[in-house]
């Protein structure tokens, strides 16, 4: 109990992103039930036919351990497609631009606005621009962590 309690502990203080934490606690604490489990456990072979090993193909881990190497091996070939536009490093600079393209509009515009006699509802436009400037930040801040891989760095 102590080493699951360890390995979480690990996951939990890496830095890793949120969903890479999430993935490798789920998968850890299933392996562990399905370890600790009476009925599953540690599959031994103390006759030692060669039939008894084979069972072995159809546990649990050999099945996740399979279908993840056939996903990642699905995921790479994807990724190298050429550019179709699903790279995030393809969407970067479309993103960037848009991000300073608003910033620009948003500071032209407020310029605009103080300098302005009086007080108007321009003002609640305004804020709602500057707010989806932070969404798109947000995009773009997904696709530099998204493409750190597909640049092999």
């Amino acid at each position: 109990l102590v080493d699951v309690a360890l390995v979480l502990l690990l996951f939990l203080i890496s830095k890793s992103s949120r969903n890479t934490m999430m993935f490798g606690m789920s998968w850890h604490v299933s392996w562990m039930m399905s370890f600790m489990n009476p009925s599953v456990g540690v599959l031994h072979n103390d006759d030692g036919d060669v039939m008894g090993w084979l069972s072995f193909l159809s546990t649990d881990v050999v099945v996740v351990v399979v279908t993840t190497l056939i996903g990642a091996v699905f995921a790479i070939v994807a990724t190298l497609i050429p550019r179709m536009g699903l790279l995030n490093t393809s969407k970067l600079q479309d993103d960037s631009v848009a991000v300073t393209h608003s910033i620009t509009t948003v500071w032209s515009e407020c310029t605009r606005y103080f300098l302005g006699g009086k007080r108007s509802a321009r003002r609640f436009q305004l804020e709602k621009q500057i707010n989806s400037i932070e969404e798109l930040s947000a995009d773009v801040r997904d696709h530099v962590d998204g493409a750190w891989w597909e640049t092999f760095d």
